[in-house]
């Protein structure tokens, strides 16, 4: 388990930018309307507007490091804590109305990550049962892949002046990727999220807020039951119909 720090690198920043922008000026099949974050219940219109379109692309981009790891107790791991992973994240998704109140979701990122002194801990030629048809990540060099589908459907609803969405989402790799080191760009196990998320307007401001939660069943592995919850909170302000910002 890493433990979060500020900082990226820049030559992969501006490479996944790139790609954003190439993606972006691609003829888009639905009709485009704004970054949205995969997850949140904004749309650029409401559902129930017959005016509003169906379909909406989005693009988002994550970067960040890690220094360290963490044992399953939570204690520093004294044999890594020179460890260091940069990770660069750009994510691509749709959303398409099936009607007023219900959505189809998909999206997948494409991961592109790096990991410094390891020590060879996940060669898996040096494991005490070799396994050689599988790659080695952590030699200090970027591997990038796309990772895992998230394919789901969400109901609209109000309640209590909010615009609340229960969610349901299924995770599966898109191939088989490898998944053993600290470079890995994922778990590659399936799993199935169940949840919601409520977004209010603030009065008659441009500003928005909005919570959720989620419950993660994930794939077993061996003995170990991995799975994990999720809360989400966010604000949004419109600067115009164009323009806004989100934290």
């Amino acid at each position: 388990m890493d433990r979060p720090e500020p900082g990226a690198s820049r030559a992969a920043m501006l490479s996944f930018a790139a790609a954003a922008v190439a993606l972006a000026l691609l003829p888009a099949a639905v009709h485009a309307q704004e970054v949205l974050d995969p997850g949140t219940t904004d749309q650029a219109a409401d559902a129930s507007d017959g005016d509003a379109p169906r379909g909406t692309v989005h693009l988002g981009f994550q970067s960040w490091h890690t220094r360290g790891s963490l044992d399953g107790s939570g204690e520093d791991q004294a044999a890594r804590a020179n460890l260091e992973t940069d990770s660069n994240s750009l994510m691509l998704g749709i959303d398409y109305r099936l009607g007023d109140r219900w959505t189809l979701h998909a999206s997948i990122p494409f991961v592109s990550k790096r990991a410094v002194n390891d020590g060879g801990g996940h060669n898996p030629a040096r494991l005490q049962q070799p396994h050689p048809e599988s790659n080695f990540l952590d030699d200090g060099a970027y591997h990038g892949t796309w990772q895992d589908w998230e394919l789901g459907i969400s109901y609209q609803a109000w309640l209590a002046s909010f615009d609340v969405r229960p969610r349901l989402s299924l995770r599966q790799p898109s191939h088989d990727y490898t998944f053993f080191g600290s470079a890995a760009p994922g778990q590659r196990l399936r799993s199935v999220l169940l949840g919601f998320d409520a977004s209010r307007r603030l009065g008659r401001s441009n500003f928005h807020y909005s919570f959720g939660y989620s419950y993660e069943w994930v794939e077993q592995v061996l003995d170990l039951h991995p799975n994990r919850q999720h809360f989400r909170l966010s604000g949004r302000y419109d600067f115009s119909p164009e323009w806004s910002a989100r934290l």
